[in-house]
């Protein structure tokens, strides 16, 4: 309210010019005396659940649409276990039936699963048995050869040579006895000389058997012997790596076997898990009062200031995963307010809050404010940002429910004893504020003011004041109010 200005800034108690004097024509005077005075933010409020418990939807596995079929309505008193709603089951029992099937599928293709790895994993240890043995064969065959056959041969060679040398020998001797006995027997020429011929001819023949056959051993110890072992060898070193990557394969086979029979086990638990969660879905359908006490629709959101309490009804979509529906203790209820922003700065938590309710106007309740230092959201576009405060009762604010509507004053600052005048009883501002008293002569005179809390209406003031004083109000219905 706008304050009147003096032109002149007088000293305490001197008279007052005559142009302030004129202003008590008409004027009101007050006595000045002490009060206690209370300084309040004054806000509109309306009740939401306190101790309450919020009801939502969560399916985990259904996504279709959440129909209602029956639902009681708001304002119902409800026993714990009490319908509260049923939803349309006929979508969700499709998916049930749908996910049976696919379980009985996935339970299928584990069993082929499993009977194959179990058939391929015995036809491997076969084909792997068929090699090893193939590689120990080999072994063998190089181990007799290198072993056994090449002593055997060398002795046999041995021999040869031995009985070659034996027959060499008997040969030269039986040669040179006939040609001994030719020289001393009487025979004809002709006899003499066939004997010897087919003795010597015979004697070159072994000679020249012999010397093949010390060439042939020679070529198979040079060469023959060397490719029979080196190929033997190398059969071995076949084996060995026909086997190794064989059992390469089946390594990888077996692995990819087993991770076949283990994504069927994975894909069979999932389907379960997803017929687990339809059929615990489905159970939800039938939505029950998680405890005794007064039933509405919404969120404790919904019945606070400027917002909108939804009403459910038969045959209504319901959103998943948002409060639908809230279970109160009766009597039990907070008000929300929405404090200005040029108020904040002297609105604190803990504060005293007197609350008076549109239904009962003569019902004052007292309560604590808890406040938010976040704007509201939808205040963004305002003028000016409004803040949630909450405040909670001492006492159970009996025949209140959510959504009725109250005023609130926020105790900010509280005087005891103090001098307060009406604001039209201020002169001047800043440090020439003051006012006009009365003297003992009659006369007003100027004291300077220092204000302090105060209303729209009245403020708390110090100065050179005392009780009795009388005040000049030049507007009497400020000092009416």
């Amino acid at each position: 309210m706008p304050l009147l200005f003096l032109p002149l800034v007088l000293p305490l108690f001197l008279p007052v010019p005559r142009q302030e004097q004129a202003q008590a024509d008409g004027a009101c005077i007050i006595r000045l005396e002490r009060r206690d005075f209370t300084e309040e933010v004054s806000c509109e409020g309306a009740f939401v659940p306190w101790e309450a418990d919020e009801i939502a939807l969560w399916p985990e596995a259904f996504r279709g649409e959440l129909v209602l079929v029956d639902v009681r309505p708001s304002g119902s008193y409800v026993n714990e276990g009490d319908a509260i709603a049923r939803l349309d089951t006929s979508a969700v029992d499709r998916e049930i039936h749908a996910a049976e099937l696919e379980v009985r599928w996935a339970e299928t293709a584990l069993m082929s699963a499993e009977a194959r790895l179990e058939a391929d994993e015995g036809a491997a240890r076969e084909v792997a048995e068929i090699a090893a043995a193939a590689l120990e064969r080999a072994r063998r065959e190089l181990l007799g050869w290198q072993e056994r056959e090449l002593s055997l041969r060398a002795r046999e060679l041995d021999l040869r040579d031995l009985y070659t040398q034996h027959s060499i020998e008997d040969q030269e001797a039986e040669l040179a006895e006939l040609e001994s006995m030719y020289r001393e027997d009487e025979l004809t020429d002709a006899t003499e000389e066939l004997v010897l011929k087919r003795s010597r001819r015979n004697l070159a023949a072994t000679y020249t058997s012999r010397d093949l056959a010390q060439e042939r051993r020679a070529f198979e110890d040079a060469y023959e012997i060397v490719t029979q072992t080196e190929l033997k060898e190398e059969s071995v070193r076949q084996h060995e790596g026909a086997l190794a990557r064989l059992l390469r394969t089946q390594e990888g086979e077996a692995r990819a076997r087993e991770d076949a029979v283990l994504a069927a086990e994975e894909e069979l638990a999932r389907k379960r898990e997803q017929l687990e969660r339809l059929v615990a879905d489905r159970e939800a359908f039938e939505v029950r009062a998680p405890r005794a006490g007064l039933l509405v629709h919404g969120a404790p959101a919904h019945y606070e200031p400027g917002a909108v309490a939804p009403r459910h009804a038969a045959g209504q979509s319901l959103p998943p995963r948002q409060t639908l529906f809230t279970v109160l203790e009766p009597d039990r209820c907070a008000l929300v307010v929405n404090v200005p922003e040029g108020k904040l700065s002297s609105v604190r938590d803990g504060m005293a809050v007197k609350v008076v309710p549109a239904a009962a106007p003569g019902t004052t309740l007292l309560g604590n404010l808890r406040l938010e230092r976040c704007p509201q959201p939808d205040s963004a576009q305002a003028a000016e940002n409004r803040f949630k405060g909450t405040v909670a009762f001492e006492a159970p604010a009996y025949g209140m429910v959510p959504g009725m509507r109250a005023g609130a004053a926020i105790v900010t600052e509280t005087r005891t004893a103090a001098f307060v005048l009406p604001r039209s009883a201020l002169l001047g501002e800043g440090a020439s504020l003051h006012c006009l008293a009365a003297g003992e002569d009659g006369e007003f005179r100027r004291v300077d003011l220092a204000p302090g809390p105060g209303t729209d209406a009245e403020i708390v003031v110090t100065g050179e004041l005392a009780e009795g004083m009388r005040v000049l109000v030049p507007r009497p219905e400020a000092a009416g109010r």
